[in-house]
């Protein structure tokens, strides 16, 4: 990385322009076009999707991270190299062992992930747990794999509606 600016936790007024949907959708579009993970360094990460990558010593990973103002809520964007390849992660989580009440921070929808990437080709299976319910949403599209994991469901502020959140989103190389 060509910045020598230091890994620190953004507020929400320091890039306002980077809101959790924005976010969300700048993740994504590194996938358009996207052969191979291979391809990707994270001066090509952030120069494609403009999310300003500082490295994090601690946790050897490239990262934007945004705390929600008085809310243990946040969300952030890592980048990773490491023996197992590159990996890229979005992240919508929150500080503490309990989740808050309220409803979770909502940057992207589970439905829409499922219809963008299945129209882009992507092949989906879902782990479920004993129950039924979804733990973990696959997409694979050879030689990329996208990690969805669902967080709860809210209520869509136009249609009263629910739908369920992500909480993280991972792009790998598919095994």
């Amino acid at each position: 990385m060509t910045s020598i600016d230091a890994y620190g936790i953004s507020s929400p007024t320091e890039h306002p322009e980077l809101t959790p949907e924005e976010l969300g959708r700048r993740t994504l579009r590194l996938l358009d076009g996207l052969k191979s993970m291979d391809e990707l360094t994270v001066d090509q990460v952030s120069a494609r999707t403009g999310i300003p990558l500082k490295y994090a010593p601690k946790g050897k990973v490239y990262a934007f991270t945004v705390q929600e103002p008085d809310s243990p809520w946040y969300y952030g964007v890592n980048y990773r190299e490491g023996l197992e390849g590159k990996l890229l992660e979005l992240e919508y989580a929150y500080v503490g062992d309990a989740r808050p009440k309220g409803a979770p921070l909502c940057g992207l929808s589970v439905d829409g992930l499922v219809r963008k990437l299945k129209a882009d080709g992507y092949s989906l299976w879902i782990d479920v747990d004993e129950l039924g319910q979804a733990l973990a949403y696959y997409f694979e599209r050879s030689p990329l794999k996208v990690r969805v994991v669902p967080a709860a469901s809210v209520p869509n502020e136009k249609t009263g509606a629910y739908h369920m959140c992500v909480s993280q989103l991972m792009i790998t190389s598919a095994d």
